[in-house]
């Protein structure tokens, strides 16, 4: 359907012309549309723009929907809506453009909705249109959030439309999705086609186009401030030096950082080397080859008591790339290829266009060191008689390097004076140095290519493993190793057997502390005859269409044992471990804040007293306004002072650790601080988008940011931790500035300096640690002391639990937290939703299984209320401050048989698809837990003298000492809980009476130490449980199951409310050695007194 109308509104009256007979939405014939809007409650303008004194736009707009009277046209297929004038929502003036839309039932097409000036308003020679303009941004009030989808509001596509002497079609300029709610800037940059349109002579605006609302019932999106600006990019831009990398690459472009100090990462020169695991010798041979003995090969040798690991290189003209020549033997097992076709791929063309790159061999050298520096031209490979554009053919005028500068720069770099090329050959090739050097098992790889002002390197890559030689290649996914916050952008290792059938394990790491690349990415893949295990590192341009010269370092490992890999990460480690190990984590979106109040206290009076808590962004926020870049809170939670007393209530009267929300990732145009010159831009210079209603800031002033805002935060309301959403979330490759006026721009490792030390600036800052949200908290760990520890591209959940990398590498830096939310580590908002009570409970144990067996911290989750709860804080919190301050002794994996198999043995014997891992860490800590997916996989093992039984999801742990123990387990055929610690003793029995050496029971409850010598006993819905208090002066790791040593009890407890206040006494009773109390109606807890010489009755 098809309906045309004009629109005339004023405060006093109202002309509507219906070309069809239907309405579009009733309104009614004695109330116009701006008398409706009157009645309505008049909006007021977002708070920001008035502390920030921002009363007009910072451009005058071309239509400021100001005056009442103007005439609108509306034009709808398969919908129906009305545009009009209105105070409801304001931003800037009095009056902004609302439309009330709303989709047919049975819609023929897209539905869409064309909002047009009764005539077209022309461009040219219009003084609220710059000459030079290049961009149109305007304000626009959304009506949904896409991170919670409503069905009945769909997204709405949003357009411009023009019209042009030019073109007899309208042109439309697409700008984006309405994915938010309250004001937004839309501000988008218009390219070389759409500015040749728009600046001709009778160019005009002709409307708005409004897509995609299907919405059944009316929706409403309100408009302001249509402008066209001069976006100039030859402003300079003021930024602040900081300080020194931890390594200077004199190739590297350092960025900013070239103040004073030096940041403490990486804390080495070999930066992500993987580690040896026993002693080794390396050494570099030159010798001439069998074929040609005018030609070197360089052979890399790495000898231990294992073996020698061997690895030929004889680089020639052959070579179609520069590492095919690379040939690997271990302990004589035969030769195989571990990286063909692998080197700069791709050159970028003085157009912009990629194509790819050709090698021609020059020489090769050995240094000092045993390093082996092989140089090469490059030429871009162009079709001849291709019409397309990436196949375009470089122009004379286009040449890459003149005759002279040619000539100079192979002089230069190989001390040649004649190399032979071509003239045409000479003007169209650049030059690349390659450099292997080994160190352990692992080739080191640097690549450098300056280019020229014309010709660029656009993608270093590694190649693939090339299958012909080697047999069982399988790809091995990592946990934690990730490049992206989900999808398959990850390293992965392979494992394979060599052509003696000897296994090895092989895996390519980029060194993200050095190089200039743009983007780290890798899609692991297997082909017929090769393996690509890593990809490489792509090189986009700046906003002045310059690439960066490329230097990059890849490390590529083979070894007989998977650790070695595995890279390290050279941070710093956490000073806040012991802290943070030592409690759960939680973080909660505020509400009204003595409602959060209660709800803490709630939580705290059911004995949870160990958490660190933060806020959630809507701490920030009432609404839609901004939550970053903020030193005032939001004003309807009750403004600095409700945060203030808030603060102090959970820091000081709960004694938890509590923190606010904030980032320097999002950043929105309400905000105080805004300007144009804060975002960061694309390589087409537009701005990039970040969270819904928010631009991604430049990372070099989001540190700066942070370094003035978080002292101020902290002077006001006294926090004692933070959190840093996003930094760890996003990869720095999705945070790269482009904008050509920044120093480093175009560079991943510009971004990951800076968020880098922005971590260390917020624990600085707060005094405490801080935490971000995963799942590339691997690049950060111990920068940042904990992320949320999620991998959703990991599939975790239904993967191996390969936990190696995790246990090794990243937990001895920092404690990360749980797996992860539960709706993380399944990857589902509404995993528990629909659920049966039994079936919340299997997702939920496995969501605690994994958290112990990879070594982590408890996420407090109360999704279903204490039970899980209670199963989730006291069945990990004692283990957890043991194993989150030591580094595991050895990890093993179990198989049908019990038998533990090392990393490497489950690997290459498909082991590890069972899950079922054991690790025992250096204090003698040991974790057990069946991840396996098969619900029937039992895990049947014995551990240092105690044998374990274990159902899929389940899970316990002991200390050495015998102080603590945790069950998840099955006891008769059914599921229960059980874990006792100095400070705890807890039981679920889920529903059916158990008996543990310190309590019996079929509910759940907790005996908790207040004290020395008294202990308070909670439990849900009054349920009848007994305890024994353990007598921990004599356990010990040999009888810390034994029911005999335990303490006598008085024979008289304190009964309290649940403010916390005593209300009566009441009768200590022991039966079957089981002590109990006799309940007290409106008692919430009973407290009891050990002693050893009580007399107690007896039942």
């Amino acid at each position: 359907m098809k309906t045309k109308f004009l629109f005339f509104s004023s405060l006093t009256s109202i002309f509507l012309l219906i070309l069809l007979k239907d309405t579009l939405i009733p309104v009614s014939a004695s109330e116009s549309p701006s008398q409706k809007a009157e009645s309505l409650k008049e909006g007021k303008r977002p708070y920001e723009l008035d502390w920030a004194n921002r009363i007009e736009d910072e451009v005058p707009p071309l239509i400021d929907f100001e005056d009442p009277s103007t005439l609108w046209e509306i034009e709808t297929h398969s919908s129906t809506a009305v545009f009009e004038s209105s105070k409801e929502q304001k931003i800037w003036g009095n009056f902004t453009g609302k439309l009330t839309y709303r989709g047919d039932e049975k819609p023929t097409q897209t539905p869409s909705v064309t909002v047009s000036p009764h005539q077209p308003i022309p461009l040219s020679e219009n003084p609220l249109v710059p000459e030079n303009f290049n961009t149109v941004s305007i304000w626009v009030y959304g009506n949904n959030w896409s991170w919670a989808p409503d069905p009945t509001t769909p997204q709405t596509q949003l357009s411009l439309l023009f019209s042009t002497p030019r073109k007899t079609q309208p042109i439309e300029i697409r700008l984006r999705n309405v994915n938010w709610k309250e004001w937004h800037l839309l501000y988008v940059r218009l390219n070389e086609d759409q500015l040749k349109d728009l600046r001709t002579p009778g160019a005009c605006f002709t409307g708005f186009k409004i897509s995609g609302g299907r919405n059944p019932e009316n929706r409403v999106l309100f408009f302001d401030n249509l402008a066209f600006r001069e976006d100039t990019l030859e402003q300079p831009l003021q930024f602040s030096e900081r300080p020194c990398r931890g390594i200077i690459d004199p190739d590297q472009n350092q960025g900013l950082n070239t103040g004073k100090g030096v940041l403490p990462f990486p804390t080495r020169e070999e930066t992500i080397l993987p580690e040896m695991l026993k002693p080794f010798k390396n050494r570099t041979i030159q010798e001439k080859t069998a074929s040609d003995s005018s030609m070197a090969q360089f052979i890399f040798l790495c000898e231990s008591g294992e073996g020698i690991l061997e690895i030929h290189y004889a680089p020639s003209s052959k070579d179609a790339a520069p590492w095919d020549s690379l040939r690997v033997n271990w302990k004589n097992g035969g030769f195989f290829q571990p990286l063909l076709q692998g080197g700069i791929s791709e050159l970028a063309l003085p157009d912009g266009t990629v194509v790819p790159a050709r090698h021609e061999f020059i020489a090769a050298e050995q240094k000092n060191d045993g390093t082996v520096e092989t140089r090469w031209k490059l030429w871009p490979q162009i079709a001849e008689n291709s019409s397309e554009k990436n196949n375009a053919k470089i122009s004379k005028t286009q040449s890459v390097l003149s005759k002279d500068d040619s000539q100079k720069s192979l002089n230069k770099l190989n001390g040649e004076t004649n190399p032979g090329s071509s003239p045409k050959q000479k003007e169209e090739f650049v030059l690349a140095v390659y450099s292997i050097k080994m160190i352990g098992r692992s080739l080191l790889l640097d690549t450098r290519c300056q280019g020229t002002e014309s010709i660029k390197a656009a993608n270093v890559r590694y190649g693939s493993l090339d299958l012909n030689d080697v047999s069982n290649a399988k790809l091995i996914s990592i946990p934690y190793a990730a490049y992206a916050y989900s999808g398959t952008n990850r390293p992965q290792a392979v494992s394979f057997r060599d052509p003696a059938s000897q296994p090895l394990f092989l895996m390519g790491n980029t060194d993200w502390y050095r190089g200039n690349g743009s983007i780290i990415y890798s899609y692991a893949r297997k082909e017929k005859n090769r393996v690509f295990f890593n990809d490489g590192v792509r090189y986009l341009p700046k906003t002045d269409g310059r690439r960066n010269p490329c230097r990059e370092r890849f490390f590529v490992t083979i070894s007989p044992h998977f650790e070695e890999v595995l890279p390290t990460i050279p941070n710093p480690p956490s000073p806040w471990i012991k802290l943070s190990g030592s409690k759960q984590w939680h973080a909660r979106g505020a509400s009204n804040r003595e409602a959060d109040k209660k709800f803490w206290f709630n939580i705290w009076r059911h004995g949870i007293r160990e958490l660190i808590i933060v806020d959630h962004e809507v701490g920030w926020r009432d609404g839609g306004e901004s939550f970053t870049f903020r030193t005032k809170t939001a004003p309807g939670k009750g403004g600095d002072e409700g945060q203030r007393a808030f603060s102090e209530f959970m820091n000081n009267e709960l004694g938890y650790f509590y923190g606010p929300y904030n980032n320097f990732t999002d950043f929105a145009p309400v905000n105080e601080f805004w300007s144009p010159n804060i975002p960061s831009r694309s390589p087409d210079a537009q701005f990039q988008p970040a969270w819904p209603r928010c631009y991604a800031p430049k990372p070099v002033l989001a540190v700066e940011y942070c370094e003035k805002l978080t002292p101020i935060n902290q002077k006001k309301f006294n926090f004692r931790c933070g959190y840093c959403d996003v930094h760890t979330a996003v990869s720095p490759s999705d945070r790269v500035d482009y904008d050509a006026r920044v120093p480093g721009a175009g560079t991943w490792a510009g971004v990951f300096y800076s968020f880098g030390e922005i971590m260390l600036l917020q624990k600085k800052g707060w005094g405490g640690p801080v935490f971000s949200e995963g799942p590339m908290h691997h690049f950060y760990a111990g920068l940042n002391d904990g992320s949320y520890a999620q991998d959703r591209g990991a599939k975790i959940p239904f993967s191996p639990w390969l936990v190696d990398y995790d246990l090794l590498k990243i937990h001895p830096l920092s404690t990360n937290i749980g797996m992860g939310r539960i709706d993380m580590f399944f990857n589902s908002r509404t995993i528990l939703q629909g659920k049966s009570s039994e079936e919340r409970d299997a997702l939920i144990d496995r969501f605690f299984a994994a958290t112990l067996a990879f070594g982590h911290p408890g996420y407090f989750m109360f999704d279903t209320g204490f039970e899980s709860g209670w199963r989730g804080y006291f069945g990990a919190i004692a283990l957890q401050k043991r194993f989150a301050q030591y580094q595991p002794e050895w990890i093993r994996y179990a198989d049908k048989n019990g038998t533990l198999h090392s990393t490497s043995e489950a690997i290459t014997n498909d082991t590890i698809q069972r899950s079922q891992v054991v690790v025992k860490y250096l204090d003698g800590t040991v974790i057990c837990a069946n991840g396996s997916p098969n619900e029937n996989e039992m895990m049947e093992t014995s551990v240092d003298g105690h044998s374990i039984t274990l159902p899929p999801t389940g899970y316990c742990g002991w200390t050495k000492d015998g102080q603590v123990f945790s069950f998840s387990g099955l006891q008769d055929g059914s599921r229960c809980d059980y874990s006792f610690s100095p400070d705890h003793i807890f039981l679920d029995g889920r529903g059916k009476l158990r008996k543990f050496p310190f309590a019996c029971g079929s509910g759940s409850g907790i005996c908790r130490k207040t004290d020395e010598t008294h202990w308070e006993i909670i439990t849900l819905k009054n349920t009848e449980i007994g305890f024994r208090i353990p007598d921990f002066a004599r356990l010990n790791g040999t009888n810390f199951s034994s029911a005999e040593y335990s303490q006598n009890v008085k024979p008289e407890a304190a009964a309290l409310n649940f403010e916390g206040k005593e209300i009566g006494k009441t009768k200590v009773f022991q039966s079957r050695g089981y002590f109990y109390v006799e309940p007290v109606k409106g008692a919430f807890s009973y407290v009891i007194e050990t002693t050893l010489n009580s007399e107690i009755s007896q039942t």
